[in-house]
């Protein structure tokens, strides 16, 4: 993905205006809503998201600075 795709608003209908502030940010990898509106709108590409976790949570190598981290013990 390009950096002048690093931040891009976009419209969903999942989003509201009537609970919390009306933006959220999508994360693809993690959510099925996220990535049908990312895909939608062409942000990511079918089969193309990038996920940098396996399944127990923990960072793989492509995340140098964390690999091999669970997600939570990286949050600070």
């Amino acid at each position: 993905m390009s950096e002048s795709k690093c931040f891009t608003i976009i419209g969903g209908k999942f989003v509201t205006k009537d609970a919390g502030t009306g933006i959220v940010h999508c994360a693809p990898g993690f959510g099925e809503e996220d990535y049908k509106v990312c895909l939608e709108k062409g942000l990511v590409g079918a089969g193309n998201v990038i996920m940098p976790m396996d399944d127990d949570g923990q960072f793989d190598a492509t995340v140098t600075d964390y690999a091999g981290q669970y997600f939570k013990t990286a949050d600070p």
